[in-house]
């Protein structure tokens, strides 16, 4: 019974969640269906919300905190200019806070009718819609439900007079106070149940996070930690004050820690304490609209702030830009007033605050036009920020810029030692495997369940032949993430060809079933499935994988080998053609025109090299394929000019060694081709097929030229290097055959028949060979000699 009952509260948190979730991404999925995700709709509903904000702060400083015209027009350009909201306005994650604040301003409006409802019933009604718009705003951020503080904040502000009477016991006080205090009880216990329920949504637990994201929160000294506690509110109200020094994160050393009461910061930490103390002060002494503003703006700078400030619990970031979008209204009031004093001062002096706010949100508005100019306005503003170091050494990483990435690494790391993914992917980057391990260690020993860290770690094993290690690794790096597609992927290949090929099936099955809608986990699985002989099974994991992402490249390229594989090249074209589609790639398109030049298609395959060689003038391969679509349309010329020009860059290349020397047979150039064949053949063993085939050559020019003993070592080392080779097999029968060795020729004959068992040369000398062998005469006796055959005319192509 209790866990049935378990299981039923667990069902409707999870439904509950899900709907709040689908409510909080109705606007983005409204903003994708109207643009897709092109950024410039995403970041006009951003400025749509700001521009709604903007009119909503106005028309709550007009109705409810009663503000002249004046006043109100300056805070609310105030509020519109101002550089701090950058992040919120121009981030897509920052729309969450502008929801926000709709629904904050929008639940104090509401509020504020109850307060003026000329009877219960409506005021009531009133009170539980300002409830319910906090609540909801909750679903876009937890910051909303401070719209409940602000709320009877408000209330008390209006009947603060009610309030002092009351509290020196004046009798009639009361009376007039239970309206008041009836609102502020009920919108109070509303609230409250809204924070109980999404607790209970979040399963009472907090977000987890580490010393790297708010350090002061994990200090071990009391003291430390209350001090820096105190000191980060200065720095949020002076980023308000003066917004110069702007970031986008201000984690993992921005803000040292104030370690001790004679820190020279605590001073501005009690300026700013005493600065709010004297705020109240005057607010409460001033009567009038002028009182009620004063409070209430320090009321809106400081309530909203209090979920950021770590007083009731840490949070995950020392200071967040975002967060000060809704505090800066109250700013933006309290700057209005202060400017309202200055008489004829005032109009100049705002217009040069306009002019800097705009010039430095501008500004500020280039820096996030990328991840590039992002990270280098952060290293300008924070050079000693670890984590800016780190980003940006990601982002130079992916740009394939290994110097600059190493060296931001290794700054990371100098002003953050204990940065375990620092360590790890430096690691990544590090031609020294010594020095590569190094890091690994380090970043395991800073964090002991790193999984990328014991990935990497396996994968250096793995190239150094410690493959039992590498094994153990990977395993232990699962433990820690069971849903590493990399991880399983390659500890699913060493059980394979350990022969554990049950545990490397169940290993893909285990991820499939926790990332079953991941087209890459069932293209991974499909491969696994394609190498151990299960063709038709790993198609079908090919095709779940494309109905999950029709543009997957890397599914699109397998399950065209796949098709090319099965013989089915229609297929194999339409799928390679649709990987080319979604984005161009060299080795796609050479994997076309290889297509169209096994199928016989030279024309297409010369248009689909060509175009290679348009993209990469310098890929050797593609000038190689290009080289024998020539050699089989006879444009001798071009072929030869191709080929060598390929070994002016490469001399060494084997490939365009074995195609020049059959472009010498096809010319009838045979020491030439001998030559060459010599050349390329001679310290050959890598890759074997393409090996096997130069050294086949090779015995058919030594054969052509009747040195049958050279001719036989060079197909001996073929069929060593290739054991299915059909075409030398045939060559070392008929050489047995010729010399009357007919046990090993017909042992070679049937080794080739296994390949080709439709091969009438070979049907023909297998009988030849028959009549001899069951006449029991001398070769010299037999009707006919064995035919050899050549693979000069072929000019096959070696490499699928």
């Amino acid at each position: 019974m209790k866990n049935r009952k378990r299981l039923a509260a667990a069902e409707a948190a999870t439904f509950a969640l899900g709907a709040l979730r689908a409510w909080a991404n109705s606007i983005r999925r409204l903003n994708h269906l109207l643009f897709g995700l092109h950024p410039l709709g995403f970041h006009m509903v951003n400025l749509l919300l700001h521009s709604a904000v903007c009119l909503q702060l106005t028309h709550v400083l007009l109705t409810v905190l009663q503000l002249s015209t004046a006043v109100t027009l300056a805070a609310a350009l105030v509020f519109a200019t101002h550089p701090v909201h950058t992040e919120a306005v121009t981030g897509l994650v920052g729309r969450a806070d502008l929801l926000a604040a709709v629904s904050l301003l929008a639940s104090l409006s509401t509020y504020h009718r109850a307060m003026q409802a000329a009877c219960e019933d409506a005021a009531w009604r009133h009170v539980r819609r300002a409830a319910v718009i906090a609540a909801l705003g909750m679903l876009a951020k937890e910051h909303a439900i401070t719209a409940v503080g602000l709320c009877a904040a408000w209330d008390l502000i209006c009947h603060r007079g009610h309030v002092v009477r009351f509290l020196c016991g004046v009798p009639e006080a009361s009376t007039l106070l239970l309206p008041c205090l009836r609102r502020l009880l009920w919108i109070g216990v509303s609230g409250g149940c809204a924070v109980a329920v999404r607790l209970w949504l979040m399963q009472g637990s907090a977000p987890a996070f580490s010393d790297q994201d708010n350090p002061a929160s994990f200090a071990p000294n009391t003291t430390t930690r209350l001090l820096t506690f105190a000191y980060l509110p200065c720095l949020n109200a002076w980023l308000l004050l003066c917004p110069w020094l702007l970031s986008h994160d201000w984690q993992m050393g921005s803000v040292p820690l104030v370690t001790s009461l004679r820190d020279f910061r605590n001073v501005s930490t009690l300026l700013l304490f005493a600065t709010i103390l004297l705020l109240l002060s005057t607010g409460c002494r001033r009567k009038g609209v002028s009182g009620r503003a004063l409070l209430m703006g320090v009321a809106m700078t400081t309530v909203p702030f209090v979920p950021a400030s770590n007083l009731f619990f840490p949070v995950g970031f020392v200071l967040a830009e975002r967060i000060l979008y809704i505090p800066s209204m109250g700013y933006s009031v309290l700057l209005s007033l202060g400017l309202s004093r200055l008489g004829r001062l005032r109009a100049p002096v705002l217009l040069l605050l306009l002019l800097l706010f705009s010039c430095r949100t501008l500004r500020r508005n280039v820096d996030w036009q990328s991840r590039e100019t992002l990270f280098l306005a952060g290293l300008r503003s924070l050079p000693h920020n670890a984590k800016m170091h780190y980003n940006y050494a990601n982002l130079q990483k992916d740009l394939g810029r290994t110097a600059q990435a190493l060296h931001h690494y290794r700054q990371a790391l100098r002003l953050w030692p204990d940065h375990s993914s620092a360590h790890n992917n430096l690691g990544t980057l590090l031609a020294d495997p010594g020095e590569a391990e190094r890091h690994f260690l380090l970043a395991l020993q800073c964090h002991p369940r790193h999984a990328r860290a014991f990935f990497n770690l396996a994968r250096l094993r793995q190239k150094q032949g410690r493959v039992s290690e590498a094994v153990t690794l990977l395993e232990e790096s699962l433990r820690h993430d069971a849903t590493n597609r990399d991880a399983v992927a390659t500890l699913a290949g060493l059980y394979s060809r350990a022969g554990r090929h049950l545990e490397a099936e169940n290993l893909h099955l285990a991820l499939l079933s926790a990332r079953s809608s991941d087209p890459l986990v069932h293209n991974n699985y499909a491969a696994f499935l394609e190498r151990n002989g299960r063709g038709e099974a790993a198609l079908r994991h090919y095709e779940t994988a494309l109905n999950l992402d029709p543009h997957h490249p890397v599914a699109l390229v397998n399950t065209a080998r796949l098709m090319r594989a099965l013989r089915n090249d229609a297929q194999a074209e339409t799928l390679y053609k649709r990987a080319l589609a979604v984005a161009w790639e060299d080795e796609i398109g050479e994997s076309l025109g290889k297509l169209y030049l096994n199928t016989g298609r030279l024309d297409e395959a010369n248009l689909a090299f060509r175009t290679v060689l348009w993209h990469r003038p310098d890929r050797l391969s593609a000038k190689i394929y290009l080289a024998q679509v020539k050699l089989q349309q006879r444009s001798f010329s071009e072929c030869e000019d191709l080929l060598q020009e390929v070994l002016s860059f490469d001399s060494g290349n084997q490939e365009a060694l074995l195609q020049l020397s059959l472009l010498y047979t096809n010319t009838n150039r045979s020491q030439e081709a001998l030559a060459v064949a010599d050349r390329a053949s001679n310290s050959c063993v890598q890759p074997p097929t393409l090996c096997a085939h130069l050294h086949a050559h090779r015995g058919d020019l030594l054969n052509a030229l009747h040195q049958s003993h050279e001719a036989e070592e060079s197909y001996l080392q073929a069929v060593r290097l290739e054991k299915n080779l059909a075409h030398a097999h045939v060559n070392l029968g008929a050489i047995y055959h010729t010399k009357g060795d007919y046990v090993r020729a017909w042992r070679h004959y049937l080794a080739a028949h296994q390949q080709e068992p439709q091969n009438d040369l070979l049907l023909e000398n297998m009988e030849k060979l028959r009549r001899a062998m069951s006449a029991g005469n001398p070769l010299t006796s037999t009707p006919s000699s064995p035919t050899a055959t050549s693979s000069a005319a072929a000019a096959c192509v070696t490499n699928s």
